[in-house]
């Protein structure tokens, strides 16, 4: 299973309904259906988080480069 799992981490959304369709039409696998369906959700709830950012998201700039006051 950890290794369906690391590969289902890399997959895009459209990926993963696919193979959830796959799976509830043909191997009918519980717990694959359920990680994968799992993963959907995470990416979903992810990316919904992202779009209600005001601004979108930004890393925080990394130390040292910030160049504000010199000159």
């Amino acid at each position: 299973m950890r290794s369906i799992e690391d590969r289902a981490s890399s997959l895009t959304s459209r990926e993963l309904e696919a193979l959830v369709r796959y799976e509830t039409a043909g191997q009918r696998r519980a717990q694959v259906i359920r990680l994968l369906v799992a993963q959907l959700r995470r990416q979903r709830a992810d990316a919904a988080e992202e779009r209600s950012r005001p601004g979108g998201y930004r890393p925080a700039p990394r130390s040292g480069t910030d160049r504000q006051g010199e000159g």
